[in-house]
């Protein structure tokens, strides 16, 4: 349509519609006041004056403190209790987005569990060679307490070192370190 014709159609709709309003609070419709232009304009601009005053009195009557302040105070307790909207809304991720969210968990889920994998077979392993270097030092440590052993019982025994010394009063007993003696043999100095 074009704007000549929309407006056109547009007066006839409001002409209508305030046919409509007048038959229903009971007034004379258009149609019957088509006596003059100035009478129908007048009766159009009372019966506007009409609507527009009962409208405005509902409304303050419904929300002013004055007339109904019991009525008002619901009023005001529903308009406080009624649901907001979020100061803060987050916009819904598209499907990319969520899916290339959950490769990165998975990813690092992946790798977390790979580092607990290696770890746990690095501690095994470091296990298994604390293990072997113990019987290795619990081998060595018999040795040792048997040699002692042998070394207990020789000397009680009086037995002669490898120096052809004997131990344990069976000789001098003293044994030579070398820095002792220093200074004091001169063999050729």
């Amino acid at each position: 349509m074009s704007r000549a014709t929309q407006r056109t159609q547009d007066a006839r709709d409001k002409k209508t519609l305030r046919a409509l309003i007048a038959e229903a609070e009971g007034g004379a419709s258009l149609s019957d006041n088509s006596n003059s232009d100035n009478e129908s304009s007048s009766s159009n601009a009372s019966l506007e004056q009409a609507y527009n005053t009962a409208q405005t009195s509902h409304g303050t009557t419904t929300f002013g403190g004055s007339h109904n302040s019991k009525t008002h105070r619901r009023a005001l307790e529903r308009e406080a209790t009624r649901p907001r909207p979020p100061e803060k809304t987050t916009p819904i991720p598209t499907l990319t987005t969520a899916l290339t969210r959950l490769r990165d968990l998975k990813d690092q889920a992946d790798s977390r569990r790979q580092l607990a994998e290696t770890r746990k077979v690095e501690i095994q392993t470091r296990l298994r060679e604390i293990e072997t270097e113990k019987g290795r030092i619990q081998d060595g440590l018999e040795d040792l307490g048997r040699q002692l052993e042998e070394v207990r019982i020789a000397v009680v025994a009086g037995v002669e070192d490898g120096d052809g010394r004997a131990v344990n009063g069976h000789g001098s007993g003293k044994v030579d370190r070398g820095l002792e003696n220093i200074g004091s043999n001169s063999g050729g100095g």
